[in-house]
């Protein structure tokens, strides 16, 4: 099928991650906590901006999922990866905010899976233009009604849950306007309360000459997927 589970360890990354070279803590709550307010006002007035280079395509899936490893495995949950054979090597891009997404999605799947599985599955566009992302869980699932609102400020899915699982809702508007930061769309599917969700995106791929001075440089087995 031209498909094969990402090569990655089972351990979870412990103290500190580094996004745009800065130490981070890898127990920050996605997104919201990490960025929070400060990140959605600089996206409102359009003073947010995106790095531009060569990065390591399976490395940084790597990077994300070992950070969520720990909180699914506290859980009891499994996590599962497959990435396509076909993606590319090496994207440029901004690793850095394609990781927020990636752990924005991840984290608020295992936030609502009580048991069962969360999956990530990356594939190539039909035109090789951009990488396809989809997170899929078993967890409690969305209404019609709720997918109608999920991408408004402020929003949860209802009170009941806002109470239980916390969060102020600015996760998954922030991660829908990086997607588009990146030239993609992000979209949600679900078949109802009880029956998982689907989370999909994708973002514009542009592949490196031989001749891109960053790329000569950048290192074949990195430490971080530097954003």
């Amino acid at each position: 099928s031209g498909v094969c589970p990402s090569d990655r360890g089972a351990g979870a990354l412990k103290g500190n991650v580094l996004r745009d070279g800065e130490p981070r803590n890898a127990d920050c709550g996605p997104l919201t906590t990490c960025i929070g307010m400060a990140e959605f006002s600089k996206m409102q007035s359009g003073m947010l901006q995106l790095d531009d280079r060569p990065f390591m395509v399976h490395e940084c899936i790597d990077l994300t999922l070992e950070v969520v490893q720990m909180k699914a495995d506290a859980k009891g949950l499994e996590l599962v990866s497959w990435v396509s054979s076909a993606v590319p090597r090496v994207s440029i891009g901004d690793a850095g905010r394609l990781r927020q997404v990636l752990l924005n999605l991840l984290g608020n799947a295992i936030k609502f899976t009580p048991s069962g599985l969360v999956s990530l599955r990356c594939l190539p566009g039909i035109d090789h233009s951009r990488l396809e992302f989809e997170v899929a869980d078993t967890g409690i699932g969305l209404s019609e009604a709720t997918i109608h609102q999920l991408f408004q400020p402020f929003v949860q899915a209802d009170a009941t849950m806002a109470r239980r699982f916390g969060g102020t809702g600015l996760g998954l508007v922030i991660s829908r306007n990086l997607v588009q930061l990146m030239g993609g769309e992000l979209s949600v599917a679900s078949e109802g309360e009880g029956r998982g969700s689907v989370f999909r995106f994708w973002v514009r791929h542009r592949e490196p000459s031989s001749t891109t001075p960053e790329l000569r440089a950048f290192s074949p087995n990195p430490r971080f997927c530097e954003g």
